[in-house]
């Protein structure tokens, strides 16, 4: 009898033991589970508090949140403000940069002698250069801190992009160079922001004048969305890393790409494209440079 007794003590005590180990199992997998939840800001972990260490555990991790919510909202302000001030800053130097310019130009009219001639050119240049740097960088920072404020709108691509070649139509003849856009006369809408798209257009454009070896062709191509394709030969492609494109300063690794540009046009653009829900990618094959934009709403304006 005694025996039974103690059988049945201990066969209580091993079912209390499972259950409490089952319990804490669960409890921990509740909380692995809450803590791999991917959130902009981590949540509180909840739990049944039936134990002391379950309920320490809980107390600590929470805490921790708590602290990493604080540093990542610290985080984001410090962010915002330094390239609000970037912004600021770029604008203002812009100013008596202008002024700078202004004199050198009219220092230009003056009788110079042959070597004080050259020496004017040059600053001239780089003070030209300086100034659309900061006309890059404070775009850039300016849409950094507005990303989402911008309205967005029907817009036609095609439009735009025929729109941009007429205005580069000098610039394309003096290359000899021979834009191609069969479908300029069809309207093709998505949602975007026209004056934004137009500037990332610009820059595209602008990088085609620059590296192109040959004619640049345009082809938009619709289904489920509309794709935007810019393509044209190019020297040197071998140097370029196309996951780094579209990086801020991102110039490529050859002599005459570090000459030219502030290499921020291309990082404008991918911003703009991004902020109107678009993608943007580029690939080279062979001898061959391609961008592509990706719009993904262009079924929201059909009738």
């Amino acid at each position: 009898m005694e025996l039974y007794i103690l059988i049945t003590i201990l066969t209580l005590a091993l079912i209390t033991v499972l259950l409490m180990y089952l319990s804490v199992k669960r409890q921990l997998k509740s909380i692995d589970k809450q803590l791999q939840e991917k959130t902009p800001r981590r949540r509180s972990v909840s739990v049944e508090l039936f134990n002391r260490d379950i309920k320490s555990l809980t107390l600590t991790i929470n805490q921790v949140i708590e602290d990493y919510n604080q540093l990542n909202l610290n985080m984001e302000k410090s962010n915002q403000y330094l390239k609000e001030s970037i912004a600021d800053i770029s604008h203002d130097m812009r100013t008596p940069l202008t002024s700078i310019i202004g004199y050198l130009q009219l220092l230009k009219r003056s009788k110079l002698e042959p070597e004080q001639q050259h020496n004017l050119e040059i600053a001239l240049e780089k003070s030209e250069y300086l100034r659309k740097l900061l006309s890059d960088f404070y775009e850039l920072s300016a849409l950094s801190v507005n990303s989402t404020e911008k309205p967005l709108g029907k817009v036609d691509l095609a439009g735009i992009v025929s729109e941009i070649i007429l205005e580069n139509v000098n610039e394309f003849s003096e290359k000899n160079i021979t834009p191609v856009f069969k479908q300029s006369d069809i309207p093709v809408f998505i949602t975007g922001a026209e004056k934004e798209l137009q500037r990332a257009l610009k820059n595209l454009v602008s990088n085609c004048l620059k590296y192109s070896s040959g004619d640049v062709i345009f082809t938009i191509r619709e289904s489920d969305t509309v794709t935007l394709t810019i393509e044209n030969p190019a020297a040197n492609l071998k140097n370029i890393d196309v996951n780094r494109l579209f990086d801020r300063f991102y110039k490529g690794g050859n002599t005459a790409r570090n000459e030219v540009g502030t290499g921020l046009g291309l990082a404008i653009a991918r911003m703009i494209i991004e902020n109107m829900g678009g993608r943007i990618i580029a690939d080279v094959t062979d001898d061959v440079f391609s961008v592509e934009l990706k719009f993904s709403n262009r079924t929201e304006f059909q009738t």
